[in-house]
């Protein structure tokens, strides 16, 4: 596959073209070509050596280019575009915000390297900029500076890039995951394509009047995904296996965050599901609820669970989380509680009927990201009962979903939710530890004795 440069600056002389040339649009390789080799006289000369040497020593790369930020913004804002390497103009007559807004919403938004082309008067003011902390993150990996008229810095910034494709992630997968994820789409859009658009609404909404039925946008991904995934999974990759030869020093922020990326999502709706984890209305970190009522239950709460939600409460791990404190220590010694871990999200060693789950995102007190544990109390299991809406006549009340609007005291702003393979072996989890059956345990002698025996056979 080919790899992507976009150049973002305004100098392209584009205006004495406008019969076949859109500035407002994207400016594909072609024309770029055309600037470069007939147009005669350009703003800046250094830009149009730029190109010609791109176009010359580095023919595995496609070009592109928009003459201001707003333009490429607007692009991606419509259509799948995402170029490996933005060289980014420093200097633009007119932006809808400042250059250094749209260089951190680049950052931001793509994992794309980023080389700042500017002249050396600008290089002290820029490294300036570049010095404030929301840029830190970015500086090692994703920002280089490229002087104009200083050719050989582009050519060092593809090298490196080139190196990416066999060691960074994104850039090692990106192109071929976005391949295959459009294959994939359109294989299930060729699948339902005999469905019309009410087909569709009635074989999988829910009914919400006689003559009416409707689906979420949440419900309608849902019920594409699994399909999804499949597709992808079946797509042709260029490798079946993922392999690392080489043990890799992972920080203990960076595994918290990526495994928050996997256990979590976000809904940005208002409806109430099964694995959602919430708050009081007001309250702090220490305290989260478990939403454990299953989702068809919720899409007719009144009808079919009387108006009672069930939820479980989560307790966070932290020093400042007394209640939570309280509660094991009444359990357990304090050297006893200290050896505790969790293997999974379905087994915290040394409590039977406790389960933590893990790297929930949040933020401290001076806006800095960090990821908190939370241990879930099963036994503690509650229900609230969540009063009729009032503006709803009684057969619509049958068919109404619960919403977080008709809850009061708790909220689902800013929650997040279980992804799968997580949230059902969880839910599984806390319904056997409120309704299974326990059994006498061993006396210590017999657990000695047994250990004992497992301890010789297993002894090389």
């Amino acid at each position: 596959m080919k790899r992507k440069i976009c150049v973002i600056d305004d100098s392209l002389p584009t205006s004495d073209y406008p019969d076949f040339i859109d500035e407002t649009q994207l400016l594909h390789q072609s024309i770029l070509k055309y600037l470069c080799h007939q147009h005669e006289s350009w703003p800046e000369e250094p830009l149009r050596g730029l190109l010609l040497e791109i176009f010359k020593n580095h023919n595995n790369w496609t070009i592109s280019g928009f003459l201001n930020p707003d333009f490429y913004f607007n692009h991606v804002g419509e259509e799948i575009y995402s170029p490996e390497v933005i060289i980014f103009d420093w200097d633009y007559a007119t932006t809808s915000v400042g250059t250094e807004e749209h260089l951190l919403n680049i950052l931001q938004s793509t994992y794309s390297v980023v080389g700042i082309y500017t002249g050396a008067d600008k290089k002290d003011e820029i490294e300036s900029i570049l010095a404030q902390q929301k840029f830190t993150p970015y500086m090692e990996s994703r920002i280089r500076m490229v002087e104009k008229g200083d050719i050989d810095s582009v050519s060092k910034i593809l090298t490196e890039v080139n190196l990416r494709f066999d060691s960074h992630f994104s850039f090692k997968l990106g192109q071929e995951l976005k391949f295959n994820a459009v294959k994939a789409l359109d294989s299930i859009l060729v699948d339902i394509g005999e469905m019309s658009f009410d087909e569709f609404i009635w074989t999988f909404g829910h009914e919400r009047d006689e003559n009416e039925r409707s689906i979420s946008i949440n419900e309608f991904i849902e019920i594409l995904s699994e399909k999804f995934r499949n597709n992808l999974a079946n797509a042709h990759w260029s490798e079946t296996t993922f392999e690392s030869s080489a043990p890799a020093k992972v920080t203990e922020e960076l595994v918290r965050k990526l495994w928050s990326y996997r256990l979590y999502k976000f809904p940005n709706d208002d409806l109430v599901r099964v694995g959602d984890i919430i708050s009081k209305v007001g309250d702090n970190n220490d305290e989260k609820f478990l939403v454990i009522s299953s989702d068809c239950h919720m899409s007719q709460l009144w009808k079919k669970n009387f108006g009672s939600l069930t939820l479980i409460p989560l307790f966070a791990n932290t020093k400042t989380s007394r209640s939570f404190i309280d509660k094991l220590l009444t359990a357990q010694k304090r050297g006893y509680i200290r050896q505790a871990k969790a293997s999974s999200i379905t087994n915290l060693s040394a409590f039977d009927s406790l389960t933590l789950i893990t790297s929930i995102p949040s933020k401290d007190a001076e806006g800095k990201a960090e990821f908190i544990d939370y241990v879930a109390f099963p036994r503690s299991v509650f229900s609230i009962d969540v009063p009729k809406p009032a503006k709803l006549e009684e057969h619509q009340v049958r068919l109404q979903a619960l919403h977080y609007s008709h809850i009061e005291g708790y909220t689902g702003k800013g929650r997040l939710s279980l992804n799968e393979p997580f949230r059902s072996p969880l839910i599984q989890y806390c319904v056997n530890a409120v309704t299974g059956y326990g059994a006498p345990d061993y006396p210590d002698e017999l657990q000695t004795s047994i250990q004992k025996r497992f301890d010789g056979n297993f002894t090389a």
